[in-house]
């Protein structure tokens, strides 16, 4: 997985892991200067904030609370010595998911034009906080502008041969967001219950239901699921059951479909009532044609 070019590209200690912070991805900008801000227990957001814009403080508030054991509150009346979280006054140039953060003694200002935006740079913020045995949690004084080098960045998970539970699947969504991967590419299987075909879904395999609370869960965190669905190859967990062995490309082999025989169940796979509706709005799929190992085998492929 590719977190950042610019953080490979780096052939020396950062401005950063010199003061021993660590930021992935790391940022396009850094300037440090000025004095340090003491985390306190003020989040001021803007008066007509979004939903989502809320949802970025009210994310920032807990992990504050549950690592760092700092107690704050949300207010957007104006407070001295105080997080900002704003949409106003963001430079022009960084996009819709860019932001500009500045620290000084006085207050901790994070400024974006749109809502990842202001959501990223209130992740960036929580990698930011340093603290040891004798001291509260700090920021070091700094000055940081970020935007991404591509508007799609995506990690594959592979859920083919174990079922995760839902709540790891929240916290890996939560991971993916805290690192700016905006998408999950996820290979789905058996671990789908397929509503139509529910014998293909293997124990435990996520609900339709559940499948439309993660979409939502991930769209909270400006991450959209994708679901992979393999075509030819890898197609155990349909033709392992009598009833589809008719679809092999080989007798003796469950793994490929037979090409002239596939298109029906690929049809169902990539359907809106099964792939496309979990997903509500977001009609996007991958289809992958892998390792057809037995490809042209059968006689009536000749």
């Amino acid at each position: 997985m590719i977190l950042s070019q610019n953080i490979l590209a780096q052939d020396k200690p950062t401005a950063l892991s010199e003061i021993g912070i660590h930021l992935i991805p790391y940022p396009q900008e850094v300037n440090l200067e000025g004095a340090d801000f003491i985390l306190n227990n003020h989040i001021v957001i803007d008066p007509n904030a979004t939903e989502k814009d809320k949802f970025a403080a009210h994310e920032l508030s807990n992990t504050l609370h549950q690592e760092y054991k700092q107690q704050t509150n949300i207010t957007s009346t104006a407070k001295t010595n105080a997080i900002i979280l704003t949409r106003k006054g963001a430079p022009k140039d960084i996009g819709e998911e860019g932001y500009h953060v500045t620290v000084n003694d006085q207050q901790l200002s994070i400024h974006a034009q749109g809502e990842a935006g202001l959501f990223y740079g209130a992740q960036t913020l929580l990698q930011l906080i340093q603290k040891n045995a004798s001291e509260a949690p700090y920021i070091k004084g700094m000055e940081i502008k970020d935007w991404p080098d591509t508007p799609q960045r995506a990690a594959h998970y592979d859920t083919k041969h174990h079922q995760d539970k839902k709540e790891y699947v929240k916290s890996f969504i939560r991971d993916l967001a805290r690192y700016k991967i905006n998408m999950l590419v996820w290979e789905w299987e058996d671990k789908f219950a397929y509503p139509s075909h529910p014998e293909i879904g293997a124990p435990g395999a996520f609900t339709m239901e559940e499948m439309q609370e993660f979409t939502r869960y991930a769209q909270q965190h400006h991450v959209q699921i994708v679901p992979l669905v393999q075509g030819l190859g890898h197609v155990s967990f349909i033709l392992k059951w009598p009833q589809y062995a008719h679809l092999r490309e080989i007798p003796a082999s469950n793994w490929e479909f037979a090409p002239l025989k596939m298109a029906p169940m690929i049809c169902f796979l990539i359907s809106g009532k099964t792939l496309l509706k979990p997903l509500r709005a977001l009609n996007t799929f991958i289809l992958v044609l892998m390792k057809p190992l037995s490809l042209g085998w059968a006689l009536n492929a000749r």
